[in-house]
C-alpha cells in the first residue's frame, strides 16, 4: 500500500485507542512488529453513515410537520450551493421587457459612449409634478413638497442651471409620476407612448444618479431621488435585482446617520422629521423586496433608534420650524404610510421586550388556531381605532388605507392557516366557512377596487396580485364539485376583468403560469359538473374571458361539450408540467418564475 496520511487511524492504533500519526506504517506500529499496519477500507463505509444520516433527518423533519412547524430554512430561496450555474441566462437584448436592467447592471451603460442624451429635467416635469404629489406622495412622504417646490420652478426657467443632487431628486420624481399615468393618461396630457416615455425617464434618472454618485452621496437629494428609482423599477425588473439597490440605499442612508433618531443630534424637528420619513420610508421598502425575494429582512433586529414620523401634514412645517408641532387627530395625508409603520414598530418594539417568540407567533405549533386568531384580531382592533375609524368613504386616500389594513389582516390570517412556506396543502387548509373573517372570496374582493383610488394603487406591483390570485385559482381547483364554487369563479373572472395585464403580460412567466392554471382549473370545474350532470352543465360554453386567455397565451381551448377524463388528460400536458400537484404552494418554485 502506498505510503501517505491517511484520515483515519489504523486498526491496531484504534483497537488499543492510542493516537495515530496516520502514516503507513505508522510510529507505533514501527515498534511494535507484532502489529500489521493495516488500515480500514472506507469505500462503501463512508457512504454508510450519510444515508442513516439522511433517514434520520427525514424522520425529524415528519416529526417537525406532525407538530405544525416547517423544517425548511426561513431563507427559503437559497437553492442549496453558493455557487449555482444557470443554463438559461439569457442576453440583456433577448430579457424579457418586463425584467429591464437596472442601474447595476454594468451591461446596461448606454450612456458610455456618450450616445445617449438624458431627457432635459424641464420636460414634461410641470405637468408631471401635479400627478406625483397626488398620486405619489401621500404612499412615500420622503419629503416635505413645499420644500422642493423651488426646485421644480427652477427647472422650468430656460436660463436656470440645477445642481447634479437636484438633477438626481427631479429626475427621480418624473420617473415614479410616470409610471402611475396610464397609456391613454401618457397621450393625452404629455402627447407621448407610456413604454417610450418609461423608457426615456429610467434612464435619464440612471444617468443623473450615476453623475451624482448615488452609491458614495452624503446628500439626502440624492439618496431622495435613488429611492423613488428603486420604487420605479419595483415592476420593470426582478424582485432579486431590486435587493442589492435596498442594500445600497441603506448603507448610505446609515453613513448619513439617518438610523439615530435627529434628536440625538441636536436636529431641529423640521430635519428630524425629514430624516424619520426618509428612514422609514426604507426600512419597509427594504421588508417588502425582502419578502419578494424569499428572505427575512434583519431591519427588525437591527439597533436603530429613529422615531416613526409624525400624523402631520407638509404644511405643519415650514424652514422655521425648531419645535415639533402638535400631532392632529384622526387621518392625514402621511396615515397611508404611518398604518404600515405602525406594524413595523410593534414587532420591534416586542422584539425591544425580549419577547422575540412574539415574532414568530404565526408560526409557532404550540399556539392553537383560536389563540393565533385572538391575537390578529387585537392587531385590527388597534389598527382600526388609530385608522379605519376615521376614514371617509369618499375619499380615495382613506378607501386606500380600508383595502391595506383589510389584506394586512387576512393575509394574517392566511399565514396562520398556512404556516409552511413552501409545500403548503389546500387541502388541509381549514375551509373558509369556518371564520367569517377569512374567506377566499373576502381576499378576491380586495383586488376589485372603484375607479376613484386607481391612481393610487399603482404602488400594488403585479406580482403582489398575482400571489393573491393564485390562491383563489388553487381553491377554485380543490372545490370543483361543490355547488358554491360559481360563486369563486364569477369572482375570478372579475379579477381578470380588473386587472387587464393578467391578461395581456404574455412575456411574464408568472402570469403565463397564472392564465394556464386558471384554464386547468376551469377544465377540470366543467369536468366535475358534467360528471355529477347538473342541469347547468347543458350547453354551457366557454366563457368569452377564458376563450381570451387562451388565445392571448397560445393555450388549447376548453370545448365543454368534450370534457372527459381522456380529454381532461389530453389537455393538461400542453397546460402544465406532468408533475404539476394542484393541492401544493409552493413558494420557491413560484419564486423561481420571477
Amino acid at each position: 500500500m502506498p505510503s501517505g496520511k491517511k484520515s483515519v487511524s489504523c486498526i491496531p492504533c484504534a483497537k488499543r485507542k492510542v493516537k495515530c500519526d496516520k502514516i503507513q506504517p505508522c510510529c507505533h506500529c514501527r515498534r511494535r512488529r507484532q502489529d500489521t499496519c493495516v488500515f480500514p477500507d472506507l469505500i462503501g463505509a463512508v457512504n454508510q453513515p450519510s444515508r442513516a444520516n439522511i433517514e434520520r433527518i427525514a424522520k425529524l423533519e415528519q416529526y417537525i410537520r406532525s407538530l405544525g412547524g416547517d423544517p425548511q430554512p426561513m431563507w427559503y430561496s437559497w437553492k442549496g450551493q453558493d455557487n449555482p450555474t444557470s443554463h438559461h441566462r439569457p442576453s440583456t437584448e433577448a430579457s424579457n421587457s418586463h425584467n429591464l436592467p437596472t442601474i447595476l447592471n454594468q451591461r446596461h451603460t448606454l450612456y458610455a459612449d456618450g450616445s445617449f442624451s438624458p431627457l432635459p429635467p424641464s420636460i414634461h416635469l410641470g405637468e408631471l409634478w401635479p400627478v406625483f404629489l397626488k398620486n405619489v406622495h401621500p404612499l412615500i412622504k420622503i419629503f416635505f413638497d413645499w420644500e422642493i417646490a423651488p426646485a421644480i420652478l427652477k427647472a422650468q426657467e430656460p436660463t436656470s442651471v440645477l445642481s447634479i443632487e437636484e438633477e438626481a431628486l427631479l429626475n427621480g420624481i418624473r420617473f415614479v409620476a410616470a409610471l402611475t399615468l396610464t397609456h391613454e393618461e401618457c397621450q393625452s396630457t404629455l402627447s407621448e407612448s407610456r413604454h417610450e416615455l418609461l423608457q426615456q425617464c429610467q434612464k435619464s434618472t440612471e444617468y443623473a444618479l450615476t453623475t451624482a454618485d448615488y452609491s458614495e452621496t452624503a446628500d439626502k437629494r440624492v439618496l431622495q431621488g435613488f429611492i423613488l428609482y428603486i420604487l420605479a423599477m419595483r415592476d420593470r425588473t426582478r424582485p432579486s435585482a431590486i435587493y442589492p439597490l435596498m442594500g445600497i440605499a441603506t448603507r448610505v442612508a446609515e453613513r448619513m446617520g439617518l438610523h439615530r433618531d435627529g434628536t440625538t443630534f441636536g436636529l431641529s424637528a423640521l430635519r428630524s422629521e425629514e430624516r424619520r420619513r426618509i428612514w422609514w420610508a426604507l426600512q419597509f421598502m427594504e421588508l417588502a423586496t425582502a419578502r419578494l425575494v424569499g428572505t427575512l429582512s434583519l431591519t427588525i433586529f437591527a439597533t436603530w433608534d429613529t422615531k416613526t414620523p409624525s400624523n402631520l401634514e407638509d404644511d405643519d412645517f415650514n424652514p422655521a420650524t425648531e419645535v415639533m408641532p402638535v400631532e392632529r387627530k384622526g387621518l392625514t395625508s402621511i396615515s397611508p404610510c404611518l398604518w404600515r409603520y405602525s406594524i413595523l414598530q410593534r414587532r420591534r418594539d416586542l422584539l425591544g421586550k425580549n419577547n422575540s417568540g412574539d415574532l414568530s407567533w404565526m408560526l409557532s405549533p404550540h399556539l392553537s388556531l383560536v389563540e393565533k386568531d385572538a391575537k390578529i384580531d387585537e392587531l385590527e382592533d388597534i389598527l382600526a381605532d388609530k385608522f379605519l375609524r376615521h376614514c371617509e368613504l369618499v375619499n380615495p386616500l382613506h378607501i386606500h388605507i380600508q383595502i391595506g389594513i383589510r389584506q394586512f389582516v387576512f393575509a394574517a390570517r392566511s399565514n396562520v392557516r398556512q404556516p409552511t412556506l413552501v409545500n403548503a396543502k389546500i387541502s388541509e387548509l381549514l375551509p373558509h366557512s369556518n371564520n367569517p373573517n377569512y374567506s377566499w372570496v373576502q381576499m378576491g374582493e380586495f383586488h376589485l377596487v372603484p375607479d376613484t383610488i386607481l391612481s393610487v394603487l399603482w404602488h400594488r406591483t403585479l406580482r403582489q396580485t398575482n400571489e393573491s390570485v393564485v390562491y383563489i385559482i388553487l381553491e377554485a381547483h380543490q372545490r370543483s364539485g361543490e355547488p358554491d364554487v360559481a360563486t369563486l369563479w364569477d369572482l375570478i373572472r372579475r379579477v381578470y376583468e380588473n386587472h387587464p395585464d393578467l391578461m395581456t403580460a404574455v412575456t411574464r412567466p408568472e402570469v403565463d403560469f397564472l392564465a394556464r392554471i386558471t384554464v386547468a382549473a376551469w377544465q377540470k370545474y366543467i369536468l366535475e359538473m358534467r360528471q355529477q350532470q347538473r342541469s347547468d352543465a347543458v350547453g354551457m360554453q366557454t366563457p368569452e374571458w377564458i376563450q381570451h386567455l387562451c388565445h392571448n397565451f397560445n393555450l388549447p381551448v376548453i370545448d365543454p361539450s368534450r370534457a372527459t377524463e381522456e380529454y381532461a388528460q389530453s389537455l393538461n400536458g400542453d397546460l402544465l408540467p406532468p408533475d404539476f400537484d394542484f393541492d401544493i404552494i409552493d413558494w420557491s418554485a413560484w419564486d423561481a418564475l420571477h
